[in-house]
C-alpha cells in the first residue's frame, strides 16, 4: 500500500472538549460532502479540489439542493451540467415537475430545469399541460429526448386519451415504461374519459376501456375512432362506420327489443317471460295482464302460444284500437237430405248453439227451395219442404 502524501495525521480531527464551541471543521473546504453556495454561480466556483461525484450543494437563493451527478452531461468533473437538482432521491430516482407546451394541440415539449440524460422507467414526471388537446393522438418530447406517445392507465390496461380530456386543471402524474408514457388522471382515478356519444366526430378517439359497457340506444356513426377493449352494445339501431374506424379488442353486440306500451308504463317490456320481447323461433307467454301491442307492426314465423283464456274453437281477434279478446270461432253444418211435399225432416248439426244461419238449396238445379224451420233444441232443428226435393242441401252456420 502507498504512503500517502501530506500533513498526516492518526487520529480524527476533534475538538479539545465536545463542549468546545468550536467547528472541528468547515464543509465549504473539504473535498465532496456537502457544501453551501449563495447562488448558483458560487456553487459552479467549487474548485476541483473539493469537488466529488456524489457531492451535494444547498444554493441558498433557490432553496434548493443539487447533486454532483457522474455523467449527467459528460465525464468531466468541472462541468457545471452535471449539476442537478435533488429532490429525495438520487439520478433516476427522482421526481421530476414539467410544464408542457404544444403548438397543434397533439405533440407536448417540456425542458426540466436540469437536462436530463435519458427517459427513466424509475422517474416520477409531473406534467402540467399548459393547454388541452385537441385530438385524440398526444405525445411528448422532454429535453429533446423524442416524442413518445402518452396514454393512460387505469391501472390494468393502457387506452388513447380522447380528444380535449387534458386539461389545465391538473398536475397529471406520468411514468415511463420503456416505449411509451403513462398518464395517471388524479381527478378522474383512471381517467377513462369515457362519454357515451352516438356520433364520433372525424377528430374524436373514444376508447372503451375493459370492464366498461357503452351503451347506445338507435344509430352509432363513426367518423371518428372507436377502440374497444370492453362491451359496445347498439340497441334497436345499426352501426355505422364512416369515415373512421372501429377497432374492436373487446365484444360488440347489435340488439333488438320490442317496443310495448302498456301495463301502467311507456315502452315498459319485461311482461314477456322469456328473454327477448317478441321472436320468430320461440312461443311468447302472456303473463294475464292486458298488452297493447302499436305500430311498427311485427311477424311471428313460428307458433304464438297465447293460452290465458283461449278455449277449443275459440279464435283471437282485435277491435280497432288493436285490444285482443277471445272470441268464439264460427262452425258450421253442411249435409244433402231427400224431403217429401209438405213432409217434416229433422237434423241433428250438434252445434250447441241458439243463434244459427240456415241455407237450403236444390243441389240438382242449384236454386233455393222453400221450407219451414223449427228449431227443436241447441243441437237439432226441424225442417218441412212445401215441394218434393231428391236432393236438398241443408247447411247451418253457428
Amino acid at each position: 500500500m502507498a504512503q500517502n502524501i501530506g500533513t498526516l495525521v492518526t487520529a480524527a480531527i476533534r475538538p479539545n472538549d465536545s463542549l468546545d464551541l468550536i467547528a472541528s471543521a468547515y464543509a465549504n473546504e473539504i473535498m465532496g460532502g456537502l457544501h453551501r453556495a449563495t447562488a448558483s454561480t458560487d456553487r459552479d466556483a467549487i474548485i476541483t479540489a473539493r469537488r466529488e461525484w456524489g457531492m451535494m450543494c444547498y444554493v441558498i437563493n433557490e432553496d434548493k439542493m443539487y447533486q454532483l451527478s457522474y455523467n449527467n452531461s459528460s465525464t468531466l468533473l468541472t462541468d457545471n451540467s452535471n449539476w442537478i437538482e435533488f429532490t429525495g432521491g438520487g439520478g433516476n430516482g427522482s421526481v421530476i415537475h414539467l410544464d408542457a407546451y404544444t403548438i397543434d394541440g397533439h405533440g407536448y415539449t417540456a425542458s426540466g430545469t436540469n437536462t436530463i440524460p435519458s427517459y427513466s422507467q424509475d422517474a416520477l414526471y409531473i406534467v402540467n399541460f399548459t393547454s388541452p388537446n385537441v385530438g385524440a393522438s398526444v405525445s411528448l418530447d422532454i429535453d429533446s429526448l423524442g416524442e413518445r406517445v402518452v396514454k393512460k392507465t387505469d391501472g390494468s390496461s393502457l387506452t388513447h386519451i380522447s380528444t380535449s380530456e387534458l386539461t389545465t386543471n391538473y398536475q397529471y402524474y406520468i411514468t415511463y415504461n420503456g416505449t411509451e408514457f403513462e398518464l395517471l388522471n388524479p381527478g378522474s382515478g383512471g381517467g377513462s374519459g369515457l362519454s357515451n356519444k352516438y356520433y364520433i366526430g372525424s377528430t374524436e378517439n373514444v376508447t372503451v376501456p375493459s370492464s366498461n359497457q357503452y351503451w347506445i340506444y338507435g344509430d352509432l356513426t363513426l367518423d371518428g375512432v372507436l377502440d374497444n377493449y370492453g362491451h359496445v352494445v347498439v340497441a334497436n339501431g345499426s352501426l355505422n362506420v364512416n369515415s373512421g374506424s372501429f377497432n374492436d379488442y373487446g365484444t360488440y353486440s347489435n340488439i333488438y327489443f320490442a317496443e310495448i306500451n302498456g301495463l301502467g308504463q311507456t315502452n315498459y317490456v319485461p311482461r314477456w317471460l322469456t328473454s327477448y320481447m317478441l321472436t320468430a323461433s320461440s312461443s311468447i307467454y302472456d303473463d294475464g295482464n292486458q298488452v297493447n301491442i302499436s305500430a311498427p307492426t311485427f311477424s311471428v314465423s313460428s307458433n304464438l302460444l297465447l293460452s290465458n283464456g283461449a278455449n277449443d274453437g275459440y279464435i283471437l281477434t282485435s277491435d280497432s284500437n288493436g285490444v285482443a279478446t277471445w272470441q268464439q270461432g264460427v262452425t258450421k253444418y253442411s249435409a244433402t237430405f231427400s224431403f217429401g211435399a209438405n213432409a217434416t225432416q229433422s237434423i241433428a248439426h250438434n252445434l250447441n248453439s241458439s243463434a244459427i244461419i240456415f241455407n237450403f238449396w236444390d243441389e240438382d238445379t242449384g236454386f233455393p227451395a222453400t221450407v219451414n224451420v223449427h228449431k227443436y233444441d241447441l243441437n237439432t232443428i226441424e225442417v218441412m219442404s212445401t215441394v218434393a226435393v231428391a236432393n236438398g242441401r241443408v247447411v247451418i252456420i253457428s
